[in-house]
């Protein structure tokens, strides 16, 4: 039964590294994925929260790469099978304004960012209000 009081506590898990894909079945084919890095990420998505994206530190250190995603530091934590892991939570992306003289960053939190990214963006690149929500848009100075 539909429960429209009940708000949706997903959580997700990301973990970087090879893996191997096919089909499976005869009757009711089913795309599958296989490997250890399939397994790591289902850790990080048990080992989460609601509303997080739960990240290993392999996902961090490419995230990194492109400097533009808040990182925080989960610390490490036991995952059945892996042992101790460095974690971290994905807690928003950082934009820089191009035509700002302040270098200000927009912080753009992804709990409440993600369904705004599909929205149409106006001329600005700001978001678009929709439905009478408006869409997260601080702006906070971090490292990024």
């Amino acid at each position: 039964r539909h429960k429209p009081e009940m708000k949706l506590g997903l959580r997700i898990g990301l973990h970087t590294g090879p893996c191997v894909a096919g089909v499976v079945g005869i009757k009711m084919p089913r795309y599958c994925l296989f490997g250890d890095t399939v397994n790591t990420a289902s850790r990080m998505e048990s080992n989460g929260l609601p509303h997080r994206i739960h990240l290993s530190s392999d996902t961090a250190d490419v995230l990194r790469e492109f400097g533009i995603f808040n990182l925080e530091l989960r610390g490490d934590i036991d995952v059945k099978g892996k042992g101790m892991m460095t974690t971290y939570w994905l807690n928003g992306v950082c934009v820089r304004e191009e035509d700002s003289n302040t270098q200000e960053i927009k912080y753009m939190e992804l709990a409440s960012g993600i369904p705004s990214m599909f929205e149409r963006r106006t001329p600005r690149n700001s978001i678009k209000q929709t439905k009478g929500k408006k869409a997260c848009r601080q702006s906070v100075h971090i490292d990024c």
